[in-house]
């Protein structure tokens, strides 16, 4: 591959390409297996950087501390313009070199080096933050199209969001994503993931009947990986029974989001390096959180401090795939 090809394939990974030259580059890798291998090794040559510090800009006065310092080193001695004929003259003189020549290097080298510290300091948090922004707005545009599949469906019922079964093997949060399968709402399977990228173009979502059916490790292992990177809507309780809820168009209720991790504080997500989570919201609109929590509001648990449904319409709860309904419900 030439080096523009390489270009491209380096600014399709990190999303800096526009829509159509996006679209451009996924028929090329399609028709060409090698342009898969090509950006795989790219993705691996970058990987390292996924363990540089969190996304941000260089310390304050970074750059002008450095400026600083390299103007209070001494000047460079300024050397005598030796003529042809003596330099020929002289060209197996035994003759030391001035000691001057060796501070100039030692000089040449603090200098050299404080500039590739300077561009370190500035590019490389750059690159970082490049790359969790395009994994960012990638994640976003899979959540995008599996909300829009929840609305649709909404849409398809009379305004019912997908009701989970109350019992069974199917009685888990991770259900609806088979079930927009099945309800051909949803076609690629990889959009249940948050990585995007076409990072992993083979994932399979369990179907409905293969669950129903499924038993032991293999159930466990199913109802696991249902419903993707993504938690979804529990809904809420209604006279002490479970109800999925309402379209109602709202703007601060979430319907989907990166799932979380139970060890982490407020069960904050994992899928952006612990830095926030994607939320879709029932008006159609995504935000990425910095904190799992919605005004006081926490978006992983019910107001009883519970991975159930909420305690009302409002109050917001995602679960991840393998939360059971059954197991975290609470009747009064």
């Amino acid at each position: 591959m030439n080096e523009s090809s390489s270009k491209d394939l380096l600014g399709y990974m990190l999303g800096a390409l526009d829509p159509q030259e996006h679209e451009d580059i996924d028929q090329r890798i399609e028709q060409r297996p090698e342009l898969k291998e090509e950006l795989q090794d790219l993705k691996d040559q970058i990987a390292p950087l996924d363990d540089l510090s969190p996304p941000g800009l260089p310390p304050a006065g970074l750059a002008r501390r450095t400026c600083e310092y390299i103007a209070t080193l001494p000047a460079r001695p300024v050397t005598e313009e030796i003529p042809v004929e003596k330099a020929n003259r002289h060209w197996f003189s035994p003759r030391r070199e001035p000691r001057e020549s060796g501070r100039r290097s030692i000089m040449d080298f603090v200098i050299v080096a404080s500039v590739l510290m300077l561009l370190a300091a500035i590019v490389l948090p750059a690159i970082n933050h490049s790359r969790f922004e395009s994994r960012k707005l990638a994640c976003q545009e899979n959540l995008r199209e599996v909300g829009f599949g929840l609305l649709e469906y909404a849409n398809q019922s009379g305004g019912q969001h997908i009701e989970i079964p109350k019992a069974g093997n199917l009685s888990v949060a991770g259900y609806y994503a088979p079930k927009l399968i099945d309800a051909g709402l949803i076609t690629d399977h990889s959009k249940f993931l948050c990585a995007g990228l076409g990072s992993f173009p083979d994932h399979q979502i369990p179907t409905l009947a293969e669950m129903a059916t499924g038993s032991g490790d293999q159930l466990q292992a199913m109802q696991q990986l249902a419903g993707g990177d993504f938690a979804y809507s529990l809904g809420h309780q209604t006279d002490g029974d479970y109800d999925s809820g309402i379209n109602q168009h709202r703007q601060n209720f979430i319907l989907l989001a990166d799932k979380p991790k139970p060890s982490n504080p407020g069960r904050a997500s994992d899928n952006h390096g612990g830095y926030g989570q994607n939320a879709f919201f029932e008006d159609g609109h995504i935000q990425f959180l910095d904190s799992p929590v919605i005004g006081e509001d926490a978006i992983y648990e019910n107001n009883w401090g519970q991975v159930g449904p909420g305690a009302h319409e409002n109050d917001i709860v995602v679960a991840p795939s393998a939360t059971s309904l059954s197991l975290f419900t609470r009747y009064d």
